[in-house]
């Protein structure tokens, strides 16, 4: 099945989560069009079963998300940090390299 396709059977509940692709290719623009749509806005999460947009009178429906929010904050955190220390880096290996 094609990703758009899939795309637009995700749907709200887990137990309407739709499973990743096997063909790698269609995998890949499924979850570029999910992060898309992340980013504009909506919010696709993935579980056990897939895809799916959370329920929100579900308690552990909402714990999940914000599981999922928490963690791309630390990750975020951690590039942003990771960055920091390599302009440092960067910066120490122009000084010694260019003799300034």
């Amino acid at each position: 099945m094609k990703a758009i396709e899939l795309f637009h059977q995700i749907g709200i509940g887990k137990e309407n989560a739709v499973k990743r692709p096997g063909n790698p290719h269609e995998d890949r623009e499924l979850r570029r069009m999910i992060s898309d749509a992340n980013t504009a806005g909506d919010c696709i999460i993935s579980g056990k079963n897939g895809y799916y947009r959370p329920n929100v009178c579900r308690p552990d429906e909402n714990a999940a998300a914000d599981r999922i929010l928490a963690a791309e904050l630390h990750r975020a955190r951690s590039i942003l940090h990771k960055r920091l220390g390599m302009k440092k880096g960067l910066k120490v290996l122009r000084e010694c390299q260019t003799g300034l």
